[in-house]
């Protein structure tokens, strides 16, 4: 396999081996009239593929303030420097025309270590007195159509995969680290020409950034950036990004494995220390071995009977998700969940009498209600004001939900700075007295993992101004100690699946998981590393078809299936199939929390697919395969594959016959399982263990 070179921004022009043709031929030229640099073309050399638009946009982009006069300038690699010079491994762009005393202003592009195997390019800025950075778009490159067979993968949630998106005119944004942005690389590729350039920010930090594709059918490209704004303070000291370019033979899956080869090696919110050959060793066994959920919001009277039936219905260990357990509305008055609703104790010990049922109550890990008793300020100005997000005015951030206040006006909820000892403390609270007190077996923090950094601008909070990873790693804190304190036999989840939280949560909700063309890249890249649950399950007129959908893509994408209202087992109609799913996924429950997701099956023959209403949001029209199609393997302590498990799952109502293309020789093993065409019956989910 070709997997090319990560050399940065313009560097490996300098550097590129006419003689190697496993390296991409790229060029870079300084440009005489006003100095600077610019990448002129990248070439693969193994296709003689090429990958660079006509139009080259700059390396970088600053915005730059003068501190002294109050203006904002943006700076370009491609002109305007005063200065281009090499020295050693590095170039230099000093002194940019136009910014008066900015002499000292110099940006830096650090050359690969090709004897190194390190692919990885470096930029950074040394002292710039008078002026401060405030954003900086880096790995900026405009690619050229390959044509209708390219496509494009981004880290929307689960993975989206977009077909032709220069002529499908794509504009994707999204804000790392979040539920919609949840890991920091993209892929263009073309399978039909067997080329594709991975693209990525460092696996090492979690710095917020957004992350553009922009497709511009007049100039025939797709533009790639990422765009970070920096943090305030500090910026008298050097500072380095990395990113990364690199050609590749593929698709999609063959991106999320490099991705997490360099997650695994680098990132700082990876829990290898945590993890053995039972997977996560700071995880309990039930919430690993777990394969069903309800989401239920029944009073404390009724719920121990509601969970009896659904988990004797199903026969095996289930966990519910209890909202609304608390005596304040849902969305309103946060963050004081206590008092329960009376009962609410005695139901959970009742629920959990069996050691076959788990409950895990909603709190909120983000916000703190600006009238947070009723239609009164009880604690926002005197405790929760000074511990609030601020934004560059000073003023806090605050998000809506639709929930109303008792005079009808909408509830406004405030971003909190986890970085404060004010918030830390009160999630602290309300975790470890749902634990201890009322005895849940876990607790969900909404939000942590599904809103982006708010960029905080108090500098009574102690951390750096504005962008950086500070955000997350106050997060880490906070919930280390919360973990430090908690029962070793519980559990903690929150919203969505943004990365670097996999350290300090056991469980990601990942009912969000409902677009088009999505693809399993973030269960590729952490699965059994973090187990993830639930998706939304809603009604309509095609909610047959809908369910049977999500829950089949669930199976074949690891996740813990359900997140489902308990009365469906009184559904003679939908139980059934759903009942089949789940009692599939309890059977080859270890792959999912000891194994490793491997490549997708595909098939020989085009399979009919099918279309419903997922009612995600309004109306939400998904289109999949007829049949869906996962695999995941298990591995000896030398990472040899010690057996494997394919899925298929026909969620049509007619059968459908095809020969199955696996690529066994990936994961070292033979089997005779596949060398005739398989029928796939409707409804019936299909499971071949191989190896074992």
């Amino acid at each position: 396999m070709n997997w090319g070179v990560a050399l940065g921004y313009y560097t490996s022009a300098l550097l590129a081996d006419d003689s190697n043709n496993e390296q991409p031929a790229q060029r870079i030229t300084e440009n005489k009239k006003g100095k600077g640099l610019r990448l002129l073309s990248l070439v693969d050399k193994k296709t003689k593929t090429i990958l660079s638009a006509r139009e080259s946009v700059p390396l970088f982009t600053a915005e730059v303030l003068d501190k002294k006069t109050g203006k904002t300038f943006t700076i370009t690699s491609d002109d305007g420097w005063e200065n281009v010079q090499r020295k050693g491994k590095e170039i230099f762009l000093s002194n940019p025309v136009g910014l008066p005393g900015a002499e000292k202003l110099e940006i830096f592009f650090e050359m690969p270590f090709l004897e190194e195997n390190n692919f990885m390019s470096c930029w950074g800025v040394y002292k710039i007195d008078r002026y401060q950075l405030r954003n900086v778009t880096l790995a900026q490159i405009a690619l050229r159509n390959f044509g209708q067979n390219m496509k494009a993968f981004y880290p929307h949630a689960s993975g989206v995969v977009t077909e032709n998106p220069v002529g499908n005119e794509l504009h994707w944004k999204g804000t790392y680290p979040s539920g919609w942005c949840s890991m920091q690389y993209t892929a263009v590729y073309d399978e039909t020409k067997n080329v594709g350039l991975y693209i990525a920010a460092d696996s090492i930090g979690s710095y917020v950034r957004d992350i553009r594709l922009d497709a511009d059918s007049a100039a025939d490209s797709l533009t790639v950036r990422f765009e970070r704004p920096l943090p305030l303070d500090n910026l008298n000291n050097p500072m380095r990004f990395y990113a990364e370019w690199r050609t590749f033979q593929g698709d999609w899956y063959d991106a999320a494995v490099m991705y997490r080869d360099d997650v695994r090696s680098h990132a700082d919110w990876y829990p290898r220390k945590n993890l053995g050959p039972d997977g996560r060793t700071d995880t309990p066994q039930w919430m690993k071995e777990l394969s069903v959920w309800a989401l239920c919001s029944d009073p404390p009277e009724k719920m121990p009977e509601t969970m009896r039936k659904f988990t004797d219905a199903l026969g095996i260990p289930t966990a519910v998700h209890w909202y609304n357990w608390h005596q304040i509305p849902f969305d309103n008055d946060y963050p004081h969940f206590f008092p329960a609703k009376e009962g609410f104790k005695e139901a959970v010990a009742e629920i959990q009498k069996n050691g076959d049922c788990y409950v895990m109550p909603y709190i909120n890990g983000h916000l703190w209600d600006t009238r947070d008793k009723v239609l009164d300020d009880f604690q926002f100005t005197s405790v929760a004001l000074p511990a609030t997000a601020k934004k560059e005015d000073g003023k806090p951030y605050i998000e809506t939900y639709g929930s109303k206040e008792s005079d009808g006006s909408p509830v406004e909820l405030a971003a909190m700075c986890p970085a404060t000892d004010v918030w830390k403390n009160k999630v602290s609270e309300n975790v470890l007295r749902l634990l201890n007190e009322c005895g849940v077996a876990g607790v969900y923090v909404d939000q942590v993992a599904a809103q982006h950094p708010n960029l905080c601008f108090d500098p009574t909070h102690g951390h750096p101004l504005a962008g950086g990873d500070w955000w997350n790693k106050a997060y880490w804190e906070m919930f280390e100690k919360i973990r430090n304190e908690m029962p070793k036999d519980r559990m903690l989840t929150t919203e969505c699946n943004a990365e670097p939280f996999v350290n300090i949560f056991d469980g990601y909700l990942t009912w969000h998981f409902q677009y088009q063309d999505q693809v399993p890249a973030f269960a590729a890249v952490y699965g059994g590393a973090v187990q993830m649950f639930g998706r939304a399950y809603r009604g309509g007129p095609s909610q047959v078809l809908a369910d049977r959908m999500k829950a089949a893509q669930q199976l074949v994408y690891g996740e813990q299936i359900g997140w489902i209202d308990p009365h469906i087992v009184d559904n003679a109609v939908l139980f059934p199939f759903f009942k089949e799913i789940v009692l599939m996924r309890y059977k080859y429950r270890d792959y999912f929390y000891k194994g490793e997701m491997i490549r997708p099956p595909k098939f020989s023959e085009k399979i009919p697919t099918v279309t419903a209403d997922w009612q995600w949001s309004g109306e939400w029209i998904i289109t999949t395969d007829a049949v869906l199609t996962g695999a995941w393997r298990k591995t000896d302590e030398e990472g040899k594959t010690t057996s494997a498990v394919f899925f298929f799952v026909n969620v049509s109502d007619k059968p459908i016959t095809s020969r199955v293309k696996v690529r066994l020789d990936e994961v070292g093993l033979e089997s005779k399982a596949f060398d005739e065409p398989l029928t796939f019956e409707p409804g019936v989910p299909l499971a071949i263990e191989v190896g074992k």
